[in-house]
């Protein structure tokens, strides 16, 4: 175990609700690098709420049923996708890679 001298309260980050996590349904926009968006155009069917492809890439709108769900699949892209609206979970995706690199420098 490490500890840290700062840590990461959600609850901080959530601008447009009130509280922590939770599990209700939540709107997620993201956009996704221009050279994946042929390989996000089939997410798991019941997150796709809207799919546009822009200059910049494929963006989405998508439907979660908790954060927890949506972070998990939102770090399997790696670097190729960014949340556009949801501050409160720029913020979590942020914190989680900076774990994963702290695991990693670490060994």
């Amino acid at each position: 175990m490490t500890v840290l001298d700062r840590t990461f309260d959600p609850a901080e980050h959530r601008v447009d609700q009130a509280g922590q996590c939770t599990s209700e349904l939540l709107f997620v926009q993201v956009l996704f690098r221009p050279e994946i968006a042929r390989s996000v155009r089939e997410p798991l069917q019941a997150m796709l709420l809207e799919q546009e492809e822009t200059a910049e890439g494929m963006h989405m709108t998508l439907l979660a049923q908790s954060d927890q769900d949506i972070v998990r699949w939102l770090l399997s892209w790696g670097g190729d996708a960014r949340v556009v609206e949801r501050i409160w979970l720029q913020a979590l995706l942020i914190n989680h890679a900076e774990q994963m690199l702290r695991n990693y420098r670490n060994g």
